[in-house]
C-alpha cells in the first residue's frame, strides 16, 4: 500500500512539471498585431495580422469584404507594406542599419469565430546582431509607434536575455508588448544563442550602454530539456525521500 501510495505520489508530480512547461507556450492572439521573427544575421519574417470579430455585424463585413475580393487585398497588402516601409525608413534614418521590407503577401483565415487578414514580409537589417546574439531596438527608438500589439521571437536556438519595457507576456525565446500603454520609445528586445553546457541568469533590463552591448543574459535557469528535467527532479526528490524511508520500515 505504500509503495502504491509512493508510486502514484512520483506519478503526479511528474505530471504536474510537465503540465507546467506547457503553460509556457504563446496562446492564440485575437489581438491585431505585428510578428517578428529574427534571423541569426539580423533580418526578420514580419506577420501583420489584422483581426475581425465575426460575431460583429460591421466587422464581419468588413473582413468579407476583404476574404471576398481579390483586389481589396491587394489594396490591404500594398497600404501594410507602405505602413512597413515608412518604419523601415525612419529605422533606416535613425541608425546605421540599411533596413529595407521586401516581398509581401497577404492571405485570409478564419478560426474560433475570428477573420484574420495576414499580411507577412521579409524585412532585411532589422536587427543588431553578432556571432551569438541579435538586438532590436529600431525603428522604435527612432518613433516608430505601433498601432498594434507587437511580439518579437529570437531565432531558433536561442534565448530571451534583455528586454525592455517590460513585455506582458515573456516566454523562453519570445517577449510580447500591448501597444496601449507601452512607451516603444525606449525599446530594447536581446536575444542570445543559447549554450545547453551552461547556466544563465534572469534579466529583463536593458544594459546602459544601449543597442551594442553584447552582455545581455538569456532567460534565467535551464532551458528547453533541461528546464523539463529539472523541474522534474525537483518533484521526484522528496518522493524518491519517501520511497527510501518506506523500504527501511519494511
Amino acid at each position: 500500500m505504500r509503495r502504491t501510495l509512493a508510486v502514484v505520489l512520483l506519478t503526479v508530480c511528474c505530471l504536474s512539471a510537465t503540465a507546467g512547461l506547457a503553460a509556457g507556450v504563446h496562446d492564440e492572439s485575437t489581438d491585431d498585431t505585428l510578428g517578428i521573427e529574427l534571423a541569426p544575421d539580423g533580418d526578420a519574417d514580419v506577420v501583420h495580422v489584422t483581426t475581425y470579430n465575426l460575431s460583429v455585424d460591421e466587422e464581419r463585413s468588413a473582413y468579407n469584404g476583404l476574404a471576398d475580393n481579390e483586389t481589396a487585398r491587394a489594396e490591404h497588402r500594398e497600404a501594410t507594406l507602405s505602413d512597413l516601409q515608412a518604419a523601415a525608413a525612419t529605422g533606416r534614418n535613425g541608425s546605421e542599419l540599411d533596413m529595407r521590407v521586401r516581398n509581401p503577401a497577404v492571405e485570409t483565415s478564419e478560426r474560433d469565430g475570428y477573420g484574420y487578414v495576414t499580411v507577412t514580409a521579409t524585412w532585411e537589417s532589422l536587427a543588431y546582431h553578432n556571432e551569438t546574439m541579435v538586438v532590436v531596438t529600431e525603428p522604435f527608438r527612432s518613433g516608430y509607434e505601433p498601432d498594434r500589439d507587437v511580439t518579437i521571437h529570437g531565432p531558433e536556438g536561442y534565448r530571451r536575455g534583455v528586454v525592455q519595457p517590460r513585455p506582458g507576456i515573456a516566454r523562453l525565446n519570445s517577449a510580447v508588448w500591448s501597444y496601449e500603454g507601452t512607451d516603444f520609445s525606449d525599446l530594447y528586445a536581446g536575444f542570445e544563442e543559447h549554450d545547453d553546457g551552461t547556466e544563465t541568469t534572469t534579466a529583463t533590463d536593458a544594459p546602459s550602454d544601449g543597442p551594442e552591448a553584447t552582455t545581455a543574459a538569456p532567460d534565467g535557469g535551464l532551458k528547453g530539456v533541461g528546464v523539463f528535467l529539472q523541474a522534474v527532479l525537483l518533484a521526484v526528490l522528496p518522493v524518491a525521500a519517501l520511497l527510501l524511508a518506506l523500504q527501511r520500515r519494511e
